[in-house]
């Protein structure tokens, strides 16, 4: 509001300029023409006008100024007597508590040399009975993340299917032996391959199929989509060298060998992924201490139960808390079922906090009044938490 003010009384001044420079331009004309007399009349009306601009831009950007004007003028009283005895006014508006102490204390009245602050009394309010000097912290939890196990290892792909190995540059196919089976690699970079025999291109990242090499040396490709799935999970996974078993037996046409590779089927590839995932999982608890113990229960805690902050529990991961559970205090006289209340056990601090209409409520009840081992991991809507008693 004050910007405001002050923007309007630019303004004011700023028409108050112009009015001024056409005053001076009234006049000049005046003298030129013969009629002087109506220039200096329309310069005069001018100037009035450009007066008045300054006096509403000033009032309208100084308003405090304007009171602080008027109210400098003190107020005559009728009786000079009364206000010599009475104490000096001051300019102070005095607060309602400390009125009703001066009405109090007589004597604060009779000796003009009693000193009265008129500072206001301000009310503190008091901290809540269970308040703390420093707010609770849930304890840092024990943290295993995945590993990438397979990042350390290489990885062969294996099964039962026999695919074929579409061969578009013959060189390096041919430096492999005749009828033994030998290891070929899924190259990862990008490589541009041209067929011998058809002149035609194939590029990765825009072709299907995924090509291989070996001993270095990019040569064919392989179009099939369960094992190219299969082979970009296992990337995915972290995984740095993917061999497939292959042999060479026979030939296509003259100078091109025919390559054949074993690649596997869809329940092949998925039993491989699962038993990774479940090897990186046990992985994961076993760093924790808690592959080989069963979990008295398991829940799931949904985003506004969990109150210890989602930085705390890794993306992929275990976070491993060491908690008590309770129910939380009840109103008296309420009938509602009370709060199940995860709190840290070393500071307290809550670390979430599940009511009576969360369908897990009956799962958590379990390990009511218990010190548990918290395990908890994050999922799409919220934590999995699974809790195994100390």
């Amino acid at each position: 509001m004050r910007t405001l003010r002050k923007i309007i009384g630019v303004i004011f001044y700023l028409i108050a300029a112009v009015a001024l420079i056409l005053a001076f331009f009234c006049l000049v004309e005046g003298f030129k023409s013969s009629n002087w007399f109506g220039g200096i009349a329309a310069a005069v009306i001018v100037i009035i006008v450009a007066l008045a601009a300054f006096v509403i831009g000033w009032y309208i950007a100084n308003p405090g100024e304007w009171e602080k004007a008027n109210n400098t003028t003190p107020k005559k009283t009728a009786d000079s007597k009364s206000k010599k005895e009475t104490a000096p006014q001051r300019h102070v508006e005095t607060p309602r508590l400390q009125s009703a102490v001066e009405k109090s204390t007589p004597q604060a009245e009779a000796s003009p040399a009693t000193h009265v602050s008129l500072a206001p009394i301000k009310a503190e309010p008091k901290p809540p009975a269970n308040a703390s000097a420093k707010e609770p912290v849930v304890s840092a939890p024990r943290i295993a993340v995945k590993t990438n196990a397979s990042a350390s290892r290489t990885e062969t792909v294996d099964g039962s299917y026999i695919g074929k190995v579409y061969v578009y540059d013959p060189k390096p196919a041919l430096k492999m032996r005749e009828g033994r089976e030998t290891l070929l690699q899924v190259c990862r970079r990008n490589v541009k391959l041209k067929s011998a025999l058809t002149r035609n291109t194939w590029s990765s990242g825009i072709d299907s199929g995924f090509a291989v090499e070996y001993k270095g040396r990019p040569f064919g490709v392989v179009f099939n989509d369960i094992a190219e799935r299969h082979v970009r999970a296992l990337f995915s996974a972290g995984a740095q060298t993917i061999n497939l078993h292959a042999i060479r037996e026979g030939w296509y046409q003259r100078g091109i060998p025919e390559v054949a590779v074993l690649l596997p089927t869809l329940d092949e590839a998925r039993r491989k992924e699962q038993g990774d995932d479940a090897l990186d999982d046990y992985s994961m608890r076993e760093q924790l201490g808690i592959a080989a113990l069963m979990p008295d229960t398991a829940f799931n805690i949904s985003q506004t139960n969990w109150l210890a902050g989602p930085s705390l529990v890794p993306e992929e991961g275990y976070a491993l808390f060491s908690a008590d559970v309770a129910y939380s205090p009840v109103p008296e006289g309420s009938k509602a079922k009370p709060h199940i209340r995860i709190s840290d056990h070393a500071t307290h601090a809550v670390i979430a906090d599940i009511s009576a209409r969360s369908a897990d409520y009956g799962m958590a009840n379990i390990v009511v009044d218990k010190h548990v081992r918290l395990l908890v991991s994050k999922r799409f809507s919220g934590y999995k938490a699974e809790a195994f008693s100390v």
